[in-house]
């Protein structure tokens, strides 16, 4: 049986979405923000919807991060995804957040 309530949960879920504000990602060994699109509660999922944008050459994405709105390190991950020089990538960032 659950502690929290449907209503309190879905409460947090909001703040937290709010708070995350930069998401970046690795190309090349360097760091560049993604443009955010979307950021959506669904469920008990944080569903952020973020652009890569073309750079005209051709390259992988190593590892995303994000941060939150005091600067603070969110969570990182490594990644191979291939982005192309002319076609932008969206990224598509699923964080749940549920009581276990």
């Amino acid at each position: 049986m659950a502690f929290y309530t449907d209503a309190f949960l879905n409460k947090r879920r909001k703040k937290w979405l709010d708070a995350l504000t930069t998401f970046q990602y690795q190309e090349g060994g360097v760091w560049k923000n993604a443009q955010i699109n979307s950021k959506t509660v669904e469920g008990t999922n944080l569903i952020i919807m973020a652009l890569a944008p073309s750079t005209g050459s051709s390259g992988t994405i190593t590892a995303l991060r994000v941060y939150d709105s005091d600067g603070l390190l969110v969570g990182s991950a490594t990644v191979n995804i291939g982005h192309t020089g002319v076609q932008n990538t969206l990224l598509k960032f699923v964080l749940p957040i549920k009581e276990v």
